[in-house]
C-alpha cells in the first residue's frame, strides 16, 4: 500500500548553535476546506520560507515562541499567524473574488501581456543557460514512489483510503559549475536505499530536468531518464512550447492574478494557458514575476492535455544573487496513473535539484569541462547514511527515512550481505568496464562476439587521468577463439590542456575491421571506446589491418574538435579473395572534424554515455593516401554526415541524416565507400541511416549521396478528444545513390555492383490506432509500412506491413 506526499521543501537557514526544533501544519482553503499545494510560509525574520506539498502539509524548522509566520498563496488572500516550536497549525486561506474562468481581455488590454514583453525583452540576461561563469553547491535527490487509492463501497456513504510509500531515492551531493555555457555537475558523495556497490546513479539522470524556463520549447526527452546509452527514438521526446516565446501572444492566454508590492519591488503573478482552438504541446500553469529586471521569481508548470498517459509537473524558484537571478530550486515530477476496478495506483518519479552558496568566481584548477555533464566520483558512494545525513541541506521527508530504515533493515539479512551486495560489486564493476588495480585501470574493452572471431578475449590497461590528466598510456590484446589470431593496439598521448581535448597522440594497432568503412572522430571519452563488429549472420567481408600513426587533437570552438593525423597502414583481405590479392600499402594523412552541439556525457565511475539532446551533430573527414607499393595508385578521399532534428511549435519534430562521400583516382577495393549497408543480426536492426536490404559483400562505389527524412506529427495532425483512439503519425523516406566510376573490382570472382540508379524507402508509422488497458497500464496499437520503390528491388517483396504494441508514455 502506497501513499504519496510530494513535498518540495528546502531550509534556507539552517541554526548552527542549537538544537532545531520545527512547526508542523497544513494549508486548506477557508471556503472548502481542500488542501492548497504551493503556499509559501515564510518567518521573514529569520529568512527561512518553505513551500506546502500537495496535500497542502509543511513543515518549518523555528527556534523559538511566539514566531511570526506570513502565508501566501496564489488566488488567495495573504494572512499571518502567530506560533510555538513542536505545534500543529491548520492555516485557512480566503480565495480571491477573481476566479480563473472570467473571460480573458484582447492582447491590447490585457496588462499581464506589457509584463511578459518585459520578460521577453530581458529573456536573454536572466537566462540561467545564459550566466558567463559561476559555482554553487547542489544537492539533487531523484525517487520513485507510489500512491494507491482504495475505494470502499459502504450502504450508506463511500470511503477512501490513501497510504503512500517510497519505492526508490538516491541522493547526490557536490557542487556545479558553469562557464561559457560549459556545464558540469561534480557528485562528491551519494546514498541510496539500495544495497551497498548497486550502481544506481546508471540508472538515474537528472539531465532531464530542465535548467532553467527561458528555452522558447521545454524538452521532455525519455531517452535521458536514465544515464545507460540512449536511443533517440522520436516516440519518447516531446517539446512543448514556452509561453516565454517570441510568438506566444497568439499561443497562449495570460491573466493578471496578484500583484504584491513590496518597498524595493513588485511581484507579478499571472496565469498562463493554451488558446482555445490551437492545437499544440502546450503548457498550463502559473508564473509569478519579479519587477527587478522582470524575471521569473517562481513558475509551475504541466501538460495542457489532459488526455496525456504520462503526466509531468515542473516547479523552479529563482533568487537574486549578485545583480543575478539564480534557479535555487528546480523539480520535475513524472506521474503516470493506474486505473483499475475499486483502485487508483499512481507512480511518480520525481527530480528534485537544489542549488545554494552562489558565485561568480572559481579556481579553475578545481573542474576540467571536458564535455561531462555529470561526474559521479568513483568513491562516492563509500559514504555512510549517518555521515550524509550531517552534510544533506534539505530536510529528508518523512516517507524517504521510513524507506531507508525498512532497507537498512532488508540489506542486513544474509542474503544480501553474502550475495546481493558482493554479486553487485561484480556488476558495477563489469559495467565500469574495468577495474581499478592500484595507479591502473585494467579493462575489459576487447571482449566480443561475432561470427568471425566467434568469442573474442582480451584486456586492454590504461594509467589513472584522473590522477594523472596530463597523460594517457593505454595497451591492449585480444584473442579470437575462432580464427585463432591475436590483435593488439597501443595509444600513448600529452594532454596539452587537462580536459583531453588538445592533445598529442601516437597510435598503432593490428586488428580486423570491414572494409569501405570511414573514420570516425569520437567525443571526449575518458576511457578508449572500441564498437564491437557486426558482421550479422550471413555473408561478410574483412580485413586485417596494421597501422601507426600520429596525430594532433584540438578543440578551437565548444563544441568542436578537430583531428589532424599522418599514420602508415596496410590492408588484407581475411575473408574474401581479390583479383590481384595483394595486400594495401598506404601513408594515410588527413583530417577529421566533430561538432555536436551541447553533447554531453554522463561518467558514473568510469562508465561513460554519451546524450545528445540537442542538434546539429557534424562528422567531416578529409584524406590523401600515397601508395608504398607500384601497383596501387594515390587518391583523395572526402565524406561528410550531418543530423539534425528540426523541431516546431505546430506539427512535431522532423530527424534527417544525410551523408555524401567522394574520391578522386583508382582505389583498392578496401578503400571503396561502403558504408550504406546494416547488416541484420540476430536481433534484426531499425537503423533510421542505413539500408538492410543492401548486400554488404556486393556492393562498392566511389561516391555516394544518402538521405533519410522522419517526422513525427505526434498528436498535432489528429488531435481527438477521445481516450482509447489517439493515433499519431510518423512518415520517413530514405533514398541513397551511390556510383563506381572505375573499373569493378573483382571480389570472389564476382564484379563489384554500385547502386547508380537508387534505393528508395518510403515509411509510415501509426501509434496509437487503438489504446487499452492490460492489467491498467495503457498500451497503444500500432503499425507499421513500408514500400521499396527503388527501380531494381533488393528483396522478394517491395510493400512489407508489421503491426506493434509500445507502452503509451504520451
Amino acid at each position: 500500500m502506497f501513499k504519496y506526499v510530494p513535498v518540495f521543501l528546502i531550509l534556507i537557514c539552517k541554526t548552527a548553535f542549537a538544537q532545531t526544533i520545527f512547526i508542523d501544519g497544513v494549508v486548506i482553503s477557508k471556503t472548502s476546506s481542500r488542501p492548497i499545494e504551493y503556499a509559501n510560509i515564510q518567518d521573514k525574520s529569520k529568512s527561512i520560507g518553505i513551500t506546502s506539498d500537495s496535500l497542502g502539509k509543511f513543515r518549518l524548522p523555528i527556534s523559538s515562541k511566539n514566531t511570526l509566520l506570513t502565508i501566501s498563496c496564489v488566488g488567495y488572500e495573504n494572512t499571518s499567524i502567530h506560533v510555538n516550536p513542536e505545534s500543529f497549525v491548520v492555516i485557512r486561506l480566503t480565495p480571491l473574488v477573481s476566479t480563473l474562468d472570467e473571460v480573458t481581455i484582447k492582447p491590447k488590454e490585457n496588462p499581464a501581456f506589457e509584463i511578459i514583453r518585459r520578460v521577453l525583452a530581458n529573456s536573454e540576461k536572466n537566462n540561467p543557460d545564459k550566466i558567463l561563469q559561476f559555482k554553487a553547491n547542489h544537492y539533487s535527490k531523484i525517487g520513485l514512489n507510489g500512491e494507491i487509492l482504495t475505494y470502499f463501497k459502504k450502504s450508506t456513504t463511500d470511503s477512501v483510503n490513501k497510504i503512500d510509500r517510497g519505492l526508490f531515492i538516491v541522493e547526490n551531493l557536490g557542487d556545479f559549475y558553469q562557464k561559457n555555457k560549459k556545464q558540469k555537475d561534480i557528485v562528491k558523495f551519494t546514498i541510496s536505499n539500495f544495497p551497498k556497490n548497486y550502481p544506481v546513479n546508471i540508472f538515474t539522470n537528472n539531465q532531464i530536468n530542465p535548467s532553467g524556463f527561458y528555452e522558447p520549447l521545454i524538452q521532455v526527452n525519455l531517452n535521458q531518464l536514465t544515464a545507460l546509452p540512449s536511443n533517440n527514438a522520436l516516440q519518447n521526446q516531446r517539446f512543448y512550447v514556452n509561453p516565454i516565446n517570441a510568438k506566444t501572444f497568439s499561443q497562449y492566454d495570460f491573466q493578471l492574478l496578484d500583484t504584491l508590492v513590496n518597498p524595493t519591488d513588485s511581484v507579478f503573478t499571472i496565469l498562463y494557458r493554451p488558446k482555445k482552438g490551437i492545437s499544440f504541446n502546450a503548457l498550463v500553469g502559473i508564473m509569478k514575476i519579479n519587477s527587478h529586471g522582470y524575471a521569473i521569481q517562481e513558475v509551475s508548470a504541466k501538460n495542457a492535455d489532459s488526455l496525456q498517459t504520462l503526466n509531468f509537473k515542473i516547479h523552479q524558484n529563482y533568487q537574486k544573487s549578485e545583480a543575478q537571478w539564480y534557479p535555487y530550486i528546480r523539480t520535475l515530477s513524472l506521474e503516470y496513473l493506474l486505473k483499475q476496478e475499486n483502485k487508483e495506483i499512481k507512480f511518480i518519479f520525481s527530480i528534485e535539484d537544489y542549488l545554494s552558496n552562489f558565485t561568480q568566481t572559481f579556481d579553475a584548477k578545481e573542474v576540467y569541462f571536458d564535455g561531462t555533464y555529470r561526474q559521479i566520483l568513483p568513491k562516492a558512494d563509500t559514504i555512510s547514511r549517518r555521515s550524509f545525513d550531517k552534510l544533506r541541506s534539505v530536510e529528508l521527508l518523512l516517507r524517504d527515512q521510513q524507506l531507508y530504515n525498512k532497507s537498512e533493515i532488508i540489506n542486513k539479512k544474509p542474503l544480501f550481505q553474502k550475495v546481493i551486495v558482493p554479486g553487485m560489486s561484480i556488476v558495477k564493476t563489469a559495467m565500469n568496464n574495468g577495474l581499478m588495480l592500484g595507479p591502473f585501470f585494467l579493462l575489459y574493452n576487447q571482449f566480443d562476439y561475432n561470427q568471425h572471431e566467434n568469442i573474442r578475449l582480451g584486456i586492454g590497461i590504461q594509467n589513472d587521468i584522473q590522477k594523472r590528466p596530463r597523460w594517457r598510456i593505454y595497451a591492449g590484446s585480444a584473442y579470437g577463439l575462432e580464427d585463432k589470431k591475436v590483435k593488439y593496439e597501443g595509444i600513448l598521448s600529452y594532454h596539452l590542456t587537462k580536459d583531453r581535448y588538445n592533445k598529442i597522440e601516437i597510435y598503432g594497432g593490428n586488428d580486423i575491421q570491414r572494409p569501405g568503412q570511414n573514420p570516425i572522430l569520437l567525443p571526449n571519452y575518458f576511457l578508449p571506446q572500441r564498437f564491437g563488429l557486426n558482421l550479422g549472420s550471413g555473408a561478410y567481408l574483412l580485413d586485417n589491418y596494421k597501422k601507426i600513426g600520429l596525430s594532433v587533437f584540438l578543440k578551437p570552438f565548444n563544441w568542436t574538435q578537430f583531428k589532424v593525423f599522418y599514420e602508415k597502414e596496410t590492408r588484407e583481405p581475411l575473408s574474401y579473395k581479390l583479383a590481384e590479392n595483394i595486400v594495401s600499402d598506404y601513408n594515410h594523412a588527413g583530417l577529421s572534424i566533430r561538432f555536436a552541439r551541447k553533447e554531453t556525457l554522463m561518467r558514473t565511475g568510469y562508465f561513460e554515455t554519451v546524450t545528445n539532446p540537442y542538434y546539429p551533430i557534424i562528422r567531416l573527414n578529409v584524406s590523401h593516401f600515397n601508395s608504398n607499393n607500384a601497383y596501387h595508385s594515390n587518391f583523395w578521399k572526402a565524406n561528410i554526415v550531418v543530423s539534425h532534428q528540426i523541431r516546431t511549435k505546430k506539427v512535431g519534430k522532423t530527424m534527417t541524416n544525410i551523408s555524401a562521400g567522394n574520391s578522386w583516382g583508382n582505389l583498392p577495393f578496401q578503400y571503396l565507400f561502403n558504408n550504406l549497408s546494416v547488416p541484420l543480426n540476430i536481433w534484426g536492426s531499425n537503423n533510421k541511416e542505413g539500408f538492410q536490404m543492401l548486400s554488404t559483400a556486393q556492393l562498392g562505389y566511389n561516391n555516394y549521396l544518402s538521405l533519410s527524412i522522419f517526422h513525427d506529427f505526434e498528436k498535432n495532425l489528429w488531435r481527438l478528444n477521445n481516450a482509447w483512439f489517439q493515433p499519431e503519425f510518423m512518415v520517413g523516406n530514405k533514398l541513397a545513390i551511390g556510383r563506381l566510376t572505375q573499373g569493378a573490382p573483382l571480389v570472389n570472382n564476382k564484379p563489384l555492383k554500385d547502386i547508380h540508379q537508387g534505393v528508395f524507402e518510403a515509411s509510415m508509422s501509426i501509434r496509437n490506432i487503438l489504446k487499452v488497458k492490460i492489467k491498467g497500464f495503457g498500451i497503444g496499437l500500432g503499425v507499421n509500412l513500408v514500400y521499396d520503390y527503388s527501380p531494381d528491388s533488393f528483396g522478394s517483396s517491395r510493400f512489407g506491413i508489421r503491426p506493434f504494441i509500445m507502452p503509451v508514455l504520451f
